[in-house]
């Protein structure tokens, strides 16, 4: 892979593929089998490979992966998507699937997060759209110019607005609505329920009614002093004030981080 200068990385829902960017330029690797690389072919890659050329030859800043499908905005906050497209989660007015970034709709564009089959996204002037599953196939915005963060949870959005309350959305109903009473911080996803950490690094989540509005649910993680959490699954994975890390969870290939991989001979204690 090409050393030095990577400035961000995503890894796809289920780790089917994975990008970053790197002095500017996209990379991608892993799956491919519908253009989800964005290098203008459906072969998988198992290095690195620099997405299809665009015109202008753009600088990327900022990436997002979801299930089958990458986005990601340039330093002139364009916004460009590609791979799979069957629920219009590219936001491009199609349902067709793309091999190579193909430009979004709009311009201003600082926020980005994909989820299942739907996309989040946020512009300089504040305000708040989606589209995707049970929506538009083109961004749609939703009420409010006052909001500070988005995101994708999986199967709908949450937005943080500047006085710090949390609003998300149900899919197939119109809107958003609040969920918890906290000073929210950060929005995690993107798997499901709705999760977000309080401004006390405590993290909350909640599941929508499917009408009008979210019910909260026990935290997932005790205590407080979380400053970053994801659940790209069924793998929680945290980390705290003081750098530690702790993860829970299903255990696959290792993916705890302890060194227990379960494909290898483990003795077996004695009763």
């Amino acid at each position: 892979a090409p050393a030095g200068q990577w400035s961000a990385v995503a890894a796809g829902i289920y780790a089917g593929h994975a990008c970053g960017i790197r002095a500017g330029t996209v990379y991608c690797w892993g799956d491919n089998g519908v253009g989800e690389l964005g290098n203008g072919t459906t072969t998988p890659s198992a290095a690195p490979t620099p997405i299809a050329a665009i015109i202008g030859a753009p600088s990327f800043m900022s990436i997002s992966v979801g299930r089958q499908s990458t986005c990601a905005i340039t330093t002139e906050n364009d916004l460009y998507c590609w791979g799979t497209n069957g629920y219009g989660e590219l936001g491009i007015g199609s349902t067709m699937s793309q091999s190579s970034p193909v430009l979004v709709a709009g311009s201003g564009w600082d926020q980005i997060s994909l989820g299942s089959f739907r996309a989040a996204a946020h512009k300089l002037d504040g305000t708040f759209w989606n589209w995707g599953a049970n929506a538009s196939s083109v961004p749609a915005q939703l009420p409010g110019t006052d909001w500070a963060s988005v995101g994708s949870t999986g199967f709908g959005e949450c937005g943080i607005k500047q006085d710090q309350t949390l609003h998300c959305t149900i899919q197939g109903v119109p809107g958003t609505f609040p969920a918890g009473s906290a000073s929210w911080s950060k929005i995690i996803g993107s798997g499901y329920p709705y999760c977000a950490l309080d401004a006390a690094g405590a993290m909350g989540c909640f599941v929508g009614n499917g009408v009008n509005g979210f019910a909260s649910s026990p935290a997932l993680a005790s205590g407080d002093g979380w400053t970053d959490f994801e659940y790209p699954s069924s793998l929680f994975c945290g980390l705290r004030a003081d750098n530690e890390r702790q993860c829970s969870g299903y255990r696959r290939f290792g993916s705890l981080g302890d060194g227990f991989d379960e494909r290898l001979p483990t003795n077996v204690l004695a009763p």
